[in-house]
């Protein structure tokens, strides 16, 4: 949908504007706007037809009035032109209000979540949750953030962190004086302020936006200089390969694939990348960056595979589909979204940080370990197939899905009635409802309600050196040993350098091409959360060296005396009499305090 339409779509909010401006109006001006900040805001919404001059009826927009939940979800509805709804049915929106059509398309589209039923519509928002709302409405990729832009960065909560800084990347919350205010309101001024800067966003990119078409089986230079899109690139044709591009736009492979293959080798998509076509055998993923995968294929269960040193952000299923993760590939979070169709058959192999079930579908996890399993109260129905060779480090599960297979599960928080488990989780979270299958006890008899549950007090990782262009698994030292959950989450807290180097949450460090150093973070799972840190030195790998002139007493390669003198072909740090190894000598061994060096 273009700006223009979204634009001519907009409702200021269901409270304030009755009639919908349709065509351009001056500003006369708000009777209560003359020295607020947000005048000049406020005016251009109006003659952009956006915003009803009449205010609330009376000339005065009341700027400072906070907005609640459902007022603006109203007005991100409008802006997007977003219309499906979801079926759940909510405790606290009845039928027939102004808001109830609102509340339903947000939960579809995932910006609000019900908690036990609820979405509290009349509840005023703060501007932490408008970050999240808006994020999520515009589809921007949210990955791990450590650190906000924001002097008051300490005031953000960690969880808010990535949307914030997605939101702020784009310039739709801007923030005062360098702060947010986290846990200021958020007003009637502020939420007007956002919608001017998302048309304006918007129009921005489709005026930059350039459509690229590859027509051949072959796009880019295989071995040569990275060619960059500056818009979106399609791939129309089926056995399509793409060397060596960045896409500043979306990617998308076209349903006129059909059932081929398509690979992108060394491809880095800054948007998001579509998967409309392709079959089982599959779309290749090789040494690539993704910000964000969409499956979308109506036609066949498409299979994507990530290989080599790949990296993904977020993949997102809305219909039926495969995901393979090779080892050294590293995928973030999948989505399993809302509008998949009822028991589309969805398959994953491989690890994963984290997965997010909110569809009744039939759900297949062949192998791997999740390190965070999320089934939502959209999920009520689903059924999670977890094989042998399948461990899940931690779930919380808020609709009533039936768990099957033989696949593990260290730890289950279960906050809704009607769970099933074929094999129950090792241990239930503090607060979780009974399932049908009850959680195995560790044997025994009997009874008497006591809780064994040995707690982590310690999470200890060192610091190590590890090379560019490589992979390792990194491991936590855990205490006490006989721990009832030893499990851990990875993350990394900061990075000076290597701005390409990615970790998973189950502790695989893919170190590519950049020197420097990260600090991560291994976090236990278990309650209460103890967290060791470490540094970890990215560089480049050691070469060899080799002699360039041996001499004793003063002459060149000799085979016997004493006094030997070793000149290496270039510097040699970090040498010492443990390094050295004499053969075929007799005599007095070498000692430590025989062996000296000097620098040229």
């Amino acid at each position: 949908m273009s700006t223009k339409r979204k634009t001519a779509l907009l409702l200021a909010f269901i409270m304030f504007a009755t009639a919908f401006m349709t065509t351009s109006v001056s500003a006369a001006g708000f009777k209560d706007m003359d020295l607020h900040w947000a005048k000049a805001i406020a005016n251009e919404l109006v003659d952009r037809g956006v915003l009803n001059p009449d205010g609330m009826g009376d000339g005065y927009f009341a700027p400072d009035v906070q907005v609640t939940r459902a007022q603006y979800a109203r007005m991100l509805n409008q802006m997007f032109g977003f219309t499906e709804k979801s079926d759940v049915v909510l405790k606290d929106v009845k039928q027939g209000e102004w808001y109830t059509d609102d509340i339903a398309i947000a939960v579809k589209k995932g910006y609000i979540i019900p908690v036990d039923g609820n979405v509290k519509p009349n509840e005023v928002i703060f501007r932490t949750e408008a970050t999240k709302m808006c994020a999520i409405a515009m589809g921007l990729t949210i990955g791990p953030v450590a650190k906000t832009q924001y002097a008051d960065d300490a005031d953000i909560p960690d969880a808010f962190k990535p949307y914030v800084n997605a939101v702020s990347d784009k310039k739709i919350f801007i923030g005062s004086d360098n702060k947010l205010d986290p846990k200021g309101k958020f007003t009637r001024a502020q939420a007007v302020t956002t919608i001017l800067n998302l048309i304006k966003y918007q129009e921005a990119q489709a005026a930059s936006a350039k459509e690229v078409t590859v027509t051949g089986t072959t796009y880019g230079n295989k071995d040569g200089a990275v060619t960059v899109v500056d818009g979106n690139l399609t791939v129309i044709n089926a056995g399509t390969t793409v060397h060596n591009v960045k896409v500043n736009g979306d990617l998308i492979i076209a349903k006129s694939v059909g059932t081929g293959d398509v690979t992108l080798n060394k491809v880095e998509v800054v948007g998001t990348t579509k998967i409309l076509g392709g079959g089982e055998n599959s779309i290749h993923l090789l040494d690539s960056i993704i910000a964000k995968l969409i499956v979308a294929s109506k036609e066949t269960a498409v299979r994507v595979v990530f290989e080599g040193k790949t990296k993904a952000a977020n993949v997102e299923f809305t219909e039926k589909g495969k995901i393979d993760v090779k080892a050294g590939a590293v995928v973030e979070t999948v989505v399993l979204s809302s509008s998949l169709p009822k028991n589309a058959a969805i398959e994953i192999t491989g690890n994963l940080g984290k997965l997010q079930v909110a569809a009744q579908v039939a759900l297949k996890v062949v192998a791997g370990i999740i390190a965070n399993l999320q089934v939502d109260l959209t999920a009520k129905g689903a059924t999670i197939t977890l094989n042998k060779d399948v461990q899940v480090t931690a779930a919380k599960v808020d609709g009533a899905a039936a768990f099957k297979g033989t696949g593990k599960i260290v730890e289950a928080t279960i906050t809704v009635t009607g769970v099933t488990a074929e094999t129950p989780p090792a241990k239930l979270g503090e607060g979780s409802k009974p399932s049908t299958t009850p959680p195995s006890t560790g044997g025994g008899g009997g009874g008497g309600g006591s809780d064994s549950t040995v707690a982590v007090t310690s999470v200890t990782v060192a610091d190590r050196t590890v090379y560019t262009s490589s992979t390792t698994l990194l491991a936590a030292s855990i205490l006490p040993a006989n721990a009832t959950n030893n499990s851990v989450t990875w993350s990394i807290v900061s990075r000076t350098g290597a701005t390409d180097a990615a970790l998973s949450a189950t502790g695989t460090l893919v170190a590519d091409t950049m020197t420097g150093s990260v600090v991560v973070k291994a976090t236990s799972v278990s309650t209460p959360a103890v967290y060791g840190t470490a540094t970890i030195t990215i560089q480049e790998p050691p070469t060899d060296v080799t002699f360039s002139a041996v001499q004793t007493g003063g002459a060149l390669n000799t085979t016997t005396s004493t006094g030997i003198q070793i000149t290496f072909n270039k510097g040699v740090t970090d040498l010492t009499v443990g390094d050295i190894t004499l053969t075929n000598a007799t005599g007095t061994a070498v000692s430590t305090g025989a062996l000296t060096s000097s620098s040229a």
